[in-house]
């Protein structure tokens, strides 16, 4: 009777800890998204808040951040990553900087309205929601909701827009996203990507001219105070989706589990209804604002499919790639996942029937049974960090793999004399280069051209002409594939690579600052110039103004590849290293992209006096920086369509007339809104 007693205490106490669980204070989940009030996004958060409280009868509550209030969609997925927030929403554009996968929503004309019910079902029971899922729990994060947020459509502050061409040198507001990006690029638009919080200064300011996006979101974000024109290229179906910390989730109870799911699915449902309803509302309110929307006839929306169509093809191989490294991962890992799977439900199952078998028989006493229950449950901890080391493990094997392919990458032969280079002009002779010599397709294909010594050149030409493609050769990033680039008469392959860094200064629109102050990041272009020469290329790159706003000046830290600092600031940083560096030879590609119109002129006039007597080689969009270029090169499809001054060119060459027409209308109307930009 005794040892009954004894067992019942034991197997009570254990039972205990639930009721103890179910007596805690109610469960707290925060949760940030950066949508504005009223926004579709933002009201499916709110009923999916009301749902959670309802069904659990406020024993699960939810604390709404919204409207930036915490950051941008990028910051609150890094906290929910880190579990400074329970949950965060980020639209799929920001995701596809956390996981590949979700570039397949990203992609250019992916799907349109007339598939959306068709989507739905893909998302809430077929294959692509759970390889989204998938993706998530990859970078720690459980999926709850594929929110509704719609398709982006252009919209512009002082430009009509009409067609594909009327987007031409528009500096477009774009996410992180690649693929954003990419599309932008193909359209002949200058990306700039700006947090989403800072667009509408941008707007204002004229730092940007346009911006692609819901009307709903625009409407709500008081955006159409600033806008005038719209087009409905409905280019990209973008998601906000609802994710939650994977360690959080895994620790909730199979009863919290259910009733956040089942919210999220009523909340999801009502959102995606209620979506058609608000974008109606947002659609009537740019008629009501005087916002001129041109409606695409289907010519014009083939137009815009055709010329997205290579971004689409590009990133829809990255896509394709990332889903076979996923397989991969998990064909590794499934055994041992599986075994983890198996073992954990029956620690406890296992435990208590034997303990209790060999206590009857008095082979373990009362208190050693107790000892072993609670050591049972205490192994579930460990063991379910056992399923996350075996990820960390395969994470580490991958990355040795990819670390081990780099440091066996075939290197550039490397001269081991300097040379004697008597000039600074650069000579391009029949040079053809392909990125992939296996698919045969060239970028460049048999380039001919002269860039003088003391001169300034300028490669202009449509997005994928190989403007950039030059200018990286040159420095010689790789190797031609045939004919040979020369400077001063001299193949640049004989010459030591240390050589050729010294005497060219690449300025790229992609800038990487070091973890380290600004003061560092800029002399990095001359180690060792002095503080004062610092502070003189921090001026004449117009960056002393902002730096000396920072907290420590000079001294303040960049951040990681300088995330502390917005896209035009680390260009002209990276300005401010070239001046520091005074070489021979200057490469600038699309090096003031991200600069407000006042301090790129600035910058301009500043460069036009550090290179003078310097050979200067520009890659620009935006042509009216170019125009007084000793010589323009005209680039199509990898070859030199023609060559000549501004005028020259603007007299016998269509194609830059074209490209010139496009630019000068973006001026004037801009000119035209009293609120400058370009």
């Amino acid at each position: 009777m005794r040892k009954l007693t004894v067992l019942a205490l034991a197997l009570a106490m254990v039972l205990g800890f639930s009721v103890a669980a179910n007596a805690e204070r109610p469960l707290v989940l925060r949760l940030g998204h950066p949508m504005a009030p009223g926004n579709n996004v933002t009201v499916g958060y709110e009923k999916f808040k009301q749902l959670v409280e309802e069904k659990s009868h406020r024993k699960i509550r939810i604390q709404l951040f919204p409207n930036c209030q915490l950051g941008s969609d990028r910051v609150t997925t890094e906290a929910a990553q880190a579990g400074t927030l329970d949950l965060s929403s980020s639209s799929t554009p920001n995701l596809a900087s956390f996981s590949k996968a979700y570039m397949a929503i990203d992609l250019p004309y992916v799907t349109s309205p007339v598939h959306q019910q068709a989507l739905y079902k893909a998302l809430d029971e077929g294959k692509l929601g759970e390889a989204l899922r998938e993706a998530s729990r990859k970078i720690g994060l459980e999926t709850l909701m594929f929110s509704e947020f719609g398709y982006r459509n252009f919209v512009a502050a002082n430009k009509p827009l009409t067609d594909a061409k009327s987007l031409m040198n528009l500096k477009v507001r774009t996410t992180d996203s690649p693929v954003e990006v990419a599309v932008a690029t193909e359209l002949g638009m200058n990306p700039a990507p700006i947090a989403w919080g800072e667009t509408y200064t941008a707007l204002q300011q004229g730092t940007v001219d346009a911006e692609g996006n819901t009307f709903s979101l625009l409407n709500d974000a008081k955006h159409t105070e600033v806008l005038k024109y719209a087009v409905n290229s409905e280019h990209n179906y973008s998601m906000h989706v609802l994710l939650m910390n994977k360690k959080k989730w895994d620790s909730l109870t199979p009863e919290q589990q259910k009733i956040l799911r089942e919210a999220a699915k009523e909340a999801n449902d009502w959102q995606r209804k209620e979506s058609v309803v608000l974008e109606e509302k947002a659609w009537q309110a740019f008629r009501d604002r005087g916002i001129k929307i041109h409606m695409l006839t289907d010519a014009e929306r083939a137009e815009l499919k055709a010329k997205t169509r290579p971004a689409y093809e590009k990133f829809a191989k990255a896509v394709e790639s990332f889903k076979d490294y996923t397989l991969k991962w998990y064909q590794s890992s499934w055994k041992v996942m599986n075994f983890v799977s198996a073992v954990l439900p029956s620690t406890f199952l296992g435990t208590l029937p034997i303990g209790m078998y060999l206590c009857w028989n008095g082979s373990l006493s009362p208190q050693d049974l107790v000892m072993c229950l609670i050591l049972s449950l205490g192994i579930v901890g460990p063991l379910m960090n056992f399923t996350t080391y075996i990820n960390e493990t395969k994470a580490i094997e991958y990355a040795v793999h990819d670390v081990d392919e780099l440091l066996h990458a075939e290197e550039l032969p490397d001269a081991e004399k300097p040379v004697d280079i008597q000039s600074k002009d650069i000579q391009l002779q029949d040079v053809s280069f392909s990125y992939d010599k296996e698919s045969g397709k060239q970028v460049l294909s048999h380039i001919n051209l002269k860039i003088p010594e003391g001169n300034f050149t300028a490669l202009v030409g449509p997005s994928g002409g190989g403007k950039s493609t030059i200018a990286r050769l040159i420095a010689r990033f790789w190797d031609v594939n045939d004919g040979k680039i020369t400077i001063g008469g001299v193949d640049i392959r004989s010459m030591p690579l240390a050589q050729l860094a010294d005497i060219v200064s690449f300025v790229t629109q992609d800038n990487f600052l070091f973890n380290c102050s600004i003061k560092e990041n800029i002399r990095l272009g001359n180690p060792d110039a002095t503080d004062e020469e610092v502070y003189a290329a921090a001026k004449a790159a117009c960056c002393d103004e902002f730096i000396q706003k920072l907290d420590n000046g000079y001294d303040t830290m960049a951040g990681d590849a300088g995330n502390r600092l917005s896209g035009g600031e680390k260009q002209r940083i990276s300005i401010a290293r070239m001046i520091l560096k005074n070489a021979p030879i200057v490469i600038l590609d699309e090096a003031t992209a991200f600069t407000d119109q006042e301090n790129e002129e600035k910058i301009q006039q500043s460069i036009a006096a550090l290179t003078k007597g310097k050979t200067l080689l520009v890659i620009a969009h935006r042509l009216s920086t170019i125009k007084n270029a000793d010589q323009i090169i005209v680039l199509q499809n990898g070859q030199v369509e023609n060559t000549g001054t501004h005028q020259q060119l603007l007299d016998g060459d269509s194609l830059y007339r074209d490209m010139w027409e496009a630019h000068i209308g973006a001026q004037n109307w801009s000119a035209g809104s009293g609120k400058g930009g370009n």
